[in-house]
């Protein structure tokens, strides 16, 4: 569902008309489009952590910003990798209960400024975006704030607390997530696992943080 959101911070028509290739979308004839090239983490450290690629899928979005009193639309084709991790959980058996997705949306940037809200996102807004795309999981309060570093960025990351549900069982879980700008990309990984085996998977997953590729074929 297209959202709706205003641009601010004294970008004037006349600046953005400047902006090259970009005039269907200034003059409202026509939207303005970009794809985001895919990120993974690199084979041999999903391997030896034990998480499994499930794909690299394509998910399509639409927003509406208003610019100078004028709608505008935008289009991201953003790129989603998912791993899952199984484990043995008592009374769910072996159930594919870790999670780590790394999504990549462009920036879409005119006259400098980035037209994606990923760039103005917190952790707490992008884990709410992330709760939105994951049925079952309800996150709660922060509980710890770490830094990765990959693909020559330092990179703050939160770890929330949270609830999934596993083979209709409800299970505590923690969610690690943060973002990064690389070339004309925003990334957004993201890794969630049972709370009764931090002890090992937060090791994993701040493994998994410190180890993307970008950009990658999907």
């Amino acid at each position: 569902m297209p959202t709706r959101r205003s641009i601010v911070g004294g970008i004037g028509a006349a600046t953005l008309a400047s902006a090259s290739g970009c005039l269907g979308f200034l003059t409202g004839s026509e939207p303005l489009e970009e794809s985001a090239s895919p990120a993974r983490v690199q084979p041999n450290v999903s391997e030896a952590t034990g998480y499994e690629l499930q794909g690299i899928e394509e998910q399509t979005l639409e927003e509406t910003f208003e610019i100078a009193g004028q709608e505008r639309t935008v289009i991201a084709t953003n790129a989603v990798a998912t791993y899952e991790k199984s484990f043995e959980i008592p009374l769910l058996g072996d159930a594919r209960a870790g999670v780590f997705a790394v999504v990549s949306t462009p920036a879409f940037e005119i006259a400098g400024q980035s037209l994606n809200p990923v760039s103005e996102y917190g952790e707490a807004e992008l884990v709410d975006l992330v709760a939105s795309q994951y049925e079952g999981l309800r996150v709660t309060d922060e509980r710890a704030r770490t830094t990765a570093t990959t693909l020559g960025t330092d990179y703050e990351v939160a770890i929330f607390a949270g609830t999934a549900t596993f083979q209709g069982q409800e299970v505590d879980v923690n969610v690690h997530t943060g973002s990064l700008r690389h070339e004309e990309d925003f990334l957004i990984p993201v890794g969630i696992y049972p709370q009764q085996l931090a002890d090992q998977e937060r090791a994993n997953v701040e493994t998994l943080l410190d180890s993307l590729e970008h950009p990658v074929e999907a």
